[in-house]
């Protein structure tokens, strides 16, 4: 299993957990950190962080809280600024935030899969 880590200088990285963590522990505070041979990372929680990681994965950030898989989008609905995902239990509405859509709409043209 692979999990993304970020450096106490603040560059990310991502650890293969059964060959590169010598052992984890939490600091002072809570958070858990992971101990390498390269030295000492924090796990990757604040959603900006994540936005940061995933990014180049094809996810993107469409609301303070919220980041979607983009290859997962079966519909946009530019009129309601909602993406819509399939699950289990049926179609999911994700509110885009205006200050997400310039960029959604850039890379939603990107996906080939992608047919609006």
């Amino acid at each position: 299993m692979y999990l993304p880590i970020k450096s106490l200088d603040g560059s990310y990285k991502v650890l293969k957990l059964n060959e590169d963590i010598l052992l984890l522990q939490t600091d002072g505070k809570g958070r858990l950190c992971f101990h390498t041979f390269e030295g000492e990372y924090r796990a990757v929680e604040r959603v900006g962080d994540w936005e940061y990681y995933l990014r180049q994965m094809g996810f993107l950030r469409t609301d303070r809280g919220t980041i979607v898989n983009l290859h997962k989008v079966e519909h946009f609905d530019p009129v309601l600024k909602v993406l819509v995902l399939l699950t289990f239990n049926g179609p999911l509405t994700i509110p885009v935030a205006d200050s997400a859509l310039g960029l959604l709409n850039k890379e939603l043209d990107k996906i080939k899969s992608f047919k609006p």
